[in-house]
């Protein structure tokens, strides 16, 4: 839960040492993304949609023939 008590003091510490990163664009938060480099990100995304997101990006870095194919543009070779 974003407004929990342990996940606003999170925020709050982010916020004052300059690594609070709100992409919500005023929108509720609905998930945080704690990086290693000690930077909070909030997002309005559902934690479901942002992993699948990311699951599809690490399957087009293995596949990169799959981006191709997903623009429509024709193969080459």
């Amino acid at each position: 839960n974003p407004g929990s008590s342990p996940i606003r003091k999170l925020k709050d510490d982010a916020r004052r040492e300059k690594k609070l990163i709100d992409v919500t664009e005023g929108r509720r938060t609905r998930a945080i993304l704690i990086l290693d480099s000690g930077h909070l990100i909030l997002s309005s995304v559902q934690p479901e949609t942002i992993s699948q997101r990311l699951a599809q990006l690490e399957e087009e870095q293995r596949n990169p023939a799959s981006l191709i194919l997903k623009n429509g543009e024709k193969g080459h070779g």
